[in-house]
């Protein structure tokens, strides 16, 4: 049985010979860099950078490797770009508090702090600013919190949260149609669109 069958008889609520595994194919089900680094050694897999797929919470990307090693049946279709607007490319080494070697999106415009705090400044543009900080010692990055003040009281969805949804532009939705393609020719994985 594949993973893709595995999973589809799952989402039917037949039984397969196995229940389905995910490991990081969404925001939900991601795992920490730190995390994968650890399994990766564990597991006796080479010793390489974590690549940050979603640097908010700092989820690392499960490679073909440990995925075949733990028998994961689900991969993700991520959107190019990441939850600070910027497109998930161009990586630069760099580590966590504790020495963990990943790989960040060299699309980000970050700075860091006198007090060693890193700053990320939304859709890669310092003229804006900074939208997200992870302390020194930290291991993801907390939201700041730049909204203006508004009444619970008299919230329009219309007017007051325009901007948290928008459609996708035509050359993303090209780039993921592409990406399907290829994950559903080249793979026998459940694939999982996630197109936030």
């Amino acid at each position: 049985m594949t993973s893709r069958t595995r999973l589809q008889m799952a989402l039917e609520h037949r039984q397969p010979d196995r229940a389905p595994l995910d490991l990081s194919a969404t925001m939900l089900t991601g795992m920490h860099a730190q995390t994968l680094y650890r399994l990766r050694r564990l597991m006796g897999l080479e010793d390489r950078p974590i690549t940050i797929i979603e640097p908010f919470q700092m989820l690392g990307r499960v490679d073909e490797d440990l995925m075949q090693a733990l028998g994961v049946d689900v991969i993700g279709l991520w959107n190019p770009s990441n939850m600070f607007g910027c497109r998930n490319e161009d990586y630069f080494d760099w580590k966590l508090a504790d020495g963990t070697p990943v790989r960040m999106p060299g699309t980000m415009a970050m700075h860091q702090g006198e007090d060693g705090s890193h700053y990320v400044h939304p859709q890669g543009n310092k003229a804006y600013p900074a939208s997200a900080r992870m302390p020194k010692d930290g291991y993801f990055f907390d939201n700041i919190d730049r909204a203006p003040e508004f009444d619970e009281d008299d919230l329009d969805p219309v007017r007051d949260f325009k901007l948290d949804f928008q459609v996708i532009d035509d050359e993303t939705a090209r780039e993921l149609e592409r990406k399907s393609k290829e994950l559903y020719e080249n793979t026998q994985l459940g694939i999982v669109g996630l197109l936030g």
